[in-house]
């Protein structure tokens, strides 16, 4: 008996989105019997499968990610075609050949619509890192796929376009289970919707992909219905006639070539048979190789619909499995050939998580006469795909943005960072993962939760490689290079916005450098671009108006960025400084695209200082205001920082006990300390914190160097010992 089951459809059309609840079910026909006439009655069994895809968008991909032939796939992967050895072996199965144990195992995706992120990231992703960096699979190098799908399915259980999900790897990445456990996928609120705030954030950076490649001769095709295929063969008439069709070469190779393909298939319109034993003589007349090692497997004949409604992944091929297609039990050339696939709905599906598709099952119109007649046929592989490495494949930079945010709406928010150059260009600007996603277009929910999956406001810290921005970036280019980092909240809904941190992280200078702001600044239907130094030097604003004020003592700004919209009355509260003499509060104003700021004050209680009706224009920059005049302002350049250092007794006593302190001065304020004694290696007693002294006890024996290393917050440092 077939050991399919039935499929829990995640989708109500290949456009809709897929839902948790059970709709009408539609399942794949378990054909015992040989077929022939036309039938679509369900005869499956009762347990069911989510699915949870979406049909790609024309838009998504380009023509110069399509492979059209073998050729282009060699040239594509630097494969001399001259030297490949020739003709391609009749069978290549990379789950049980010395590739296997790059493989994960089979896993489901339980009730959750994630089929995408399984096929693309636990599988295939995983596969891909594993094979190139010659590691077996286990769950310290096991990519999750949860934490790629909350990001894309807004909060529900919902279907992913797998566009999406290729590009979450290529600019975040995914982090391994021996960190973020995969659990049992029920349907739960937190388990569609906690993003895994933290660390997860920037060691997925090291497991991404330089991009995809899709494989068809012809590219994007529209039916007469307005729908879009990406079909791997030719999407008229018979192209795969027996099974060592040419038009199979490409995805053969690939396989071959040690890797994996994803795919879209339609399940809920499978046609399935099983692999027949050719043990008699009169089975095989036009003398085939035939592999009886797989009789009684299941396989997909036929797809009577077109659309999709599931991700799976392609492991191998086998030129020499029969499908009796047509029942007359005779190996037809057009019933010769398979592909092996691999499924996330667990191992007790199917042939232990696995299915056959035959080859024919590709063509447009069967090529075996006398195949069972259906009022439509779809192809049931199709948006098939490879992933490409880059140069390394370890692909992060260790050079980061790190921003921790605190929100009970992560909906509401858009953080970008933009590099410029010298002479002030920008060079590029991004939004980071996964907003990147939405930058220009409308407001889209990305979930009404916090970063960690609940209703209630809490921090999130995230990471996002700067080689997004700058490709190969190191810590000497890093420094050529302004940056600046423009945070939104898109709502104005008393539910605010705090911004905790944003620094520049880079790991292989072990510097940080913070933001040229106060933390914990908030926003509430506004945005603020805030400046990261990387040089030392104070970043002067740019597309901003920042004001010293003095006057009322509790000013409010009422404001407008050139001719755009006013703040709602009074605006906003000006917050208490003492960074300028004589002058009480501060404001800064992001300008966008304006170049000015159209201004007034008052002092909250009705008391208005409007230039008389006409207001005060302010241009990009830093200002001091009292009385009606403004005055450009230059902050002065710090003090060149440095620091003392001291010893509680330079004469160790014979306790071994003594403190270190330390003071700085000079450069920006406030400061971080890092203590050490070197004898014939270095010990450090105390990493970077604002504590600037710390107990020490070092062996009595031998000399000692006590260093200290002090750190200001532009991530300038200082040594004395």
């Amino acid at each position: 008996m077939s050991k399919l089951k039935k499929i829990l459809s995640g989708l109500l059309t290949a456009a809709m989105v897929a839902g948790l609840m059970p709709m009408t079910a539609l399942a794949a026909e378990n054909q015992t019997a040989s077929p022939a006439a036309s039938d679509d009655t369900d005869t499956s069994d009762t347990e069911e499968y989510v699915t949870g895809a979406l049909q790609m968008r024309p838009e998504d991909i380009g023509e110069d990610q399509i492979i059209h032939n073998i050729e282009e796939y060699n040239a594509s992967m630097g494969i001399d075609s001259s030297a490949s050895g020739g003709s391609l072996p009749s069978k290549w199965d990379n789950s049980t050949n010395e590739n296997k144990k790059y493989l994960p195992p089979v896993s489901s995706q339980g009730n959750i619509c994630s089929c995408g992120p399984f096929t693309v990231v636990y599988y295939t992703l995983s596969y891909t890192l594993n094979k190139a960096r010659g590691v077996s699979a286990a769950e310290s190098n096991t990519c999750n796929p949860n934490f790629v799908y909350n990001m894309l399915n807004s909060g529900n259980n919902t279907g992913t376009f797998k566009s999406d999900i290729y590009n979450i790897i290529k600019y975040q990445g995914a982090p391994c289970l021996n960190e973020v456990p995969l659990k049992d996928n029920k349907y739960e609120e937190r388990s569609l919707t906690d993003w895994f705030p933290g660390d997860a954030w920037e060691h997925a950076t090291s497991n991404r992909i330089a991009g995809v490649e899709y494989f068809s001769p012809e590219g994007f095709i529209e039916s007469n219905s307005g729908a879009y295929s990406l079909s791997p063969v030719s999407s008229t008439g018979t192209p795969v006639r027996d099974p060592k069709s040419s038009e199979l070469d490409a995805m053969k190779a690939a396989l071959k070539n040690g890797e994996l393909l994803n795919f879209s298939i339609y399940t809920a319109y499978w046609k399935t048979t099983q692999i027949k034993s050719a043990a008699a003589s009169n089975v095989n007349p036009n003398g085939y190789a035939i592999d009886n090692s797989f009789v009684g497997e299941d396989v997909v004949y036929t797809q009577t619909s077109g659309g999709i409604d599931h991700f799976m992944t392609i492991v191998g091929y086998n030129d020499e499995i029969w499908t009796d297609i047509n029942g007359n039990g005779i190996a037809d050339p057009g019933e010769m050939g398979a592909f092996k696939t691999i499924n996330s709905w667990g191992s007790w599906w199917g042939n232990g998580g696995y299915i056959w598709i035959a080859y024919d099952a590709l063509n447009p119109v069967s090529a075996v006469s006398g195949a069972p007649v259906y009022s439509s046929r779809g192809c049931p592989i199709t948006e098939v795909a490879h992933l490409k490495l880059g140069g390394k494949t370890n692909a992060s930079s260790k050079i980061y943005l790190s921003y921790t945010l605190n929100t009970k709406s992560r909906s509401d928010i858009r953080l970008s960072v933009t590099a410029k150059n010298s002479s002030g260009a920008v060079v590029k600007k991004m939004c980071v993962v996964p907003y990147y996603r939405y930058s220009s277009g409308p407001y889209v929910n990305l979930g009404e939760y916090s970063f960690n999956g609940t209703k209630n406001a809490a921090d999130g810290r995230m990471t996002f490689d700067l080689n997004n921005i700058i490709p190969n970036i190191n810590s000497s280019s890093l420094k050529n290079y302004k940056w600046s980092v423009e945070i939104e909240d898109l709502k104005k809904d008393n539910g605010s916005l705090t911004v905790k941190d944003i620094r520049i992280i880079d790991r292989n200078a072990n510097e940080e450098y913070p933001m040229y702001a106060d933390a914990g600044f908030t926003l509430d239907g506004d945005k603020k671009t805030v400046a990261i130094s990387v040089d030392g030097t104070i970043p002067v604003p740019e597309d901003q108006v920042t004001i010293y004020y003095k006057g009322y003592s509790t000013p409010y700004i009422h404001y407008r960025a050139g001719t755009g919209t006013w703040t709602t009355a009074p605006g906003f509260a000006m917050t208490k400084t003492s960074e300028v003499s004589g002058y009480t509060h501060k404001y800064t104003i992001d300008l966008g695209t304006a170049s000015y700021a159209e201004v007034c004050f008052n002092d909250g209680n009705g008391n208005w200082d409007s230039r008389n009706g006409a207001n005060y224009k302010f241009d990009k920059g830093t200002y001091t205001f009292s009385n009606g005049t403004i005055t450009p302002y230059t902050p002065p350049q710090p003090a060149e920082l440095s620091v003392d250092l001291s010893l509680s007794d330079t004469n160790v006593p014979s306790s071994g006990n003594f403190t270190i302190s330390a003071s700085a001065k000079g450069g920006t304020a406030p400061y971080q300390y890092q203590f050490s004694y070197v004898g014939s290696y270095e010990n450090t007693v105390q990493t970077y914190s604002s504590a600037s002294s710390v107990n020490c006890s070092i062996p009595q024996n031998g000399k000692y160097t006590v260093k200290v290393i002090a750190k200001d917050s532009t991530g300038k440092t200082v040594q004395k010992t």
